[in-house]
């Protein structure tokens, strides 16, 4: 099925978590609207400006998100989540293309990056409906400590 030009639902709900645990990481109609939502919204405007976007972890069951140790709160189980890479783009370069283009975001987390490695982590960006305004950015560090900061406080720390 595809959610939007570029992206198909497979890509959002494939797991090899899943898998190995035998558990169902089957998205019902509304998690499926929010990820052709969330596509449309966040991950298009993204592809279009830098390239393909991967992504490495969408869509998550709350049986697989409690299995994987995910926030009980977690966005991806809504359907509204994705932690993307994108090739030859760090990850950094992701966030300010966001920033750039003003895309929507209810949430934006730059996930372990290292200052030494501009490779290192990845980029969860989420969006609910009627929350695409909110705009929270948050890094989390290797310890899975999260902080809220700016946008300026980020290109700060990895300048």
């Amino acid at each position: 099925m595809q959610l939007s030009k570029h992206f198909k639902l497979i890509e959002f709900t494939k797991s090899q978590s899943a898998i190995r645990r035998d558990i169902s990481n089957n998205p019902k109609k509304e998690h499926v609207q929010n990820l052709e939502y969330l596509c449309i919204n966040t991950l298009e405007p993204i592809r279009k400006q830098i390239g393909i976007v991967n992504v490495n972890s969408g869509y998550r069951s709350k049986e697989l998100n409690k299995a994987i140790g995910g926030s009980y709160k977690s966005f991806h189980s809504l359907g509204c989540a994705s932690d993307i890479e994108c090739n030859n783009i760090s990850n950094l370069e992701i966030i300010k293309t966001i920033y750039k283009l003003a895309i929507p975001f209810t949430e934006l987390i730059a996930e372990y990056f290292d200052t030494s490695d501009g490779s290192a982590g990845w980029v969860h960006i989420a969006i609910q409906k009627d929350r695409g305004t909110e705009r929270i950015l948050k890094l989390k560090d290797k310890n899975n400590n999260y902080k809220r900061i700016t946008f300026e406080e980020l290109l700060e720390i990895y300048k």
